[in-house]
This record gives C-alpha cells, structure tokens and sequence, in this order.
C-alpha cells in the first residue's frame, strides 16, 4: 500500500509536460499521431462552419 501512496505522490508532483515528455521518450504517445489529429480536428472544424458544399470541379479545382 505505501508504494501505491508513493506513486500517486510522484505523479501529483510532475507537471503536466513532465507527464507528456516521458510519454513520449517512452513510445507511449507518438507526435506525428497527434499532430495529425489536431489538423484534422481544425479542419472539419473549418469545415463544419463553412455555410456552403466544398466540392471540386472536372479540372480539380
């Protein structure tokens, strides 16, 4: 039980970068994952506030 009270010490120690930076170096979370989803995010954000149908056109445009 102490070493389960010491853990959640540690981790209410850390600032919420530390948690991220040692996700990372540990393979937990991978930044070209989520760099994607934030643009993905935005865009349907765009997307859905866009008031009329995007669609392109026979020259691709």
């Amino acid at each position: 039980m102490a070493n389960k009270m010491n853990s959640s010490a540690i981790l209410a120690s850390l600032s919420p970068q530390e948690i991220l930076d040692f996700q990372v170096r540990n393979g937990m979370i991978d930044l070209d994952d989520v760099r994607a989803s934030i643009v993905d995010t935005e865009r349907k954000k765009i997307l859905k506030a866009h008031p009329y149908a995007i669609s392109h056109g026979k020259d691709g445009r």
